[in-house]
């Protein structure tokens, strides 16, 4: 494949790659003003280049509550050498707002005076509202689990915490920054503590779902060492990569009503064959009274 010599190219080179490319380029003046608007640029800003040629760019399309701040890094990028990097909102013609993440660099004459600056940028707006959107999600979610009255924790797959609701506080009595990024065997008394990463790495190896989405009973530790029982459910889901979710149901004051209830139970049973064998003694005293009783009368 041959080389190309692009000083045959010249110029018309460099306005194919303007005219091409979704990024927007903008070359400005020392002043600030607008020398080249490239077809990125119309097509977001709504304005075709000659009604931008000549104008400043804080003239027309940077939002009020900006303009400072625009100047202020337009003035600190001419008078150095080195690229400024800022994101910031573009206003269009019809009066939308567009957030950018520019790139900007001086490009200087041979005897050090301002030539152009090269300003370069990238249309984030979409992305930005889609992680507002996200972080409201996760809000949104958060305080859905929040409300659970069962304990819910998320988990990566090194065991690492995630989330920690409000519930899973009270039940084992960390406090959520206590426990964010830490494995979650402090929850577990040994021997569970020591043999859980085992577990999840053979899960993650094998594939092989041993309490995946079955509910079982375990033991659980409070923060102060109190060891209670638990009905644990366990699911997964995929966020790039493997997230566990527990459901921690807490039972030992079930547990406890039930040793009572038996306890109860049991007390009543023993005090009905109590009553019973008093009943029968009170008979059998009654048979053995009325012969006696003619006996006596004879």
């Amino acid at each position: 494949m041959k080389n190309i010599d692009l000083s045959r190219v010249g110029e018309t080179f460099v306005d194919e790659i303007l005219e091409t490319v979704e990024t927007l380029i903008a070359l400005l003046d020392g002043n600030g003003a607008i020398l080249r608007f490239n077809r990125a640029c119309e097509t977001l800003t709504e304005y075709v280049e000659s009604e931008a040629i000549g104008r400043k760019v804080w003239e027309f399309l940077i939002i009020d509550e900006e303009i400072a701040s625009v100047r202020h890094v337009f003035s600190k990028t001419s008078q150095s050498d080195i690229p400024t990097h800022y994101t910031n909102y573009w206003k269009t013609k019809s009066g939308a707002k567009r957030l950018q993440q520019w790139s900007n660099k001086t490009l200087r004459t041979s005897d050090g005076e301002v030539s152009v600056v090269l300003a370069t940028a990238l249309d984030v707006t979409d992305l930005r509202l889609a992680e507002v959107h996200r972080a409201e999600s996760e809000a949104y979610l958060k305080s859905i689990i929040d409300a659970c009255p069962i304990a819910v924790v998320t988990i990566d797959e090194e065991a690492r915490i995630l989330t920690f609701s409000r519930q899973v506080q009270l039940t084992f009595g960390h406090k959520e920054a206590d426990v964010l990024g830490k494995n979650v065997n402090i929850l577990m008394p040994e021997p569970d503590r020591s043999h859980h990463d085992s577990y999840l790495n053979r899960y993650l190896q094998s594939d092989e779902k041993r309490i995946i989405g079955r509910a079982r009973t375990v033991n659980a530790v409070r923060s102060n060492g109190d060891v209670f029982p638990a009905v644990l459910h366990v699911s997964e889901f995929m966020d790039g990569k493997c997230v566990f979710v527990g459901f921690v149901e807490d039972i030992s004051e079930k547990d406890e009503t039930e040793r009572r209830l038996a306890e109860t139970q049991f007390q009543l049973q023993h005090a009905g064959r109590v009553g019973a064998m008093g009943e029968i003694a009170t008979s059998i005293a009654h048979e053995l009274n009325q012969p006696l009783t003619a006996a006596a009368s004879l």
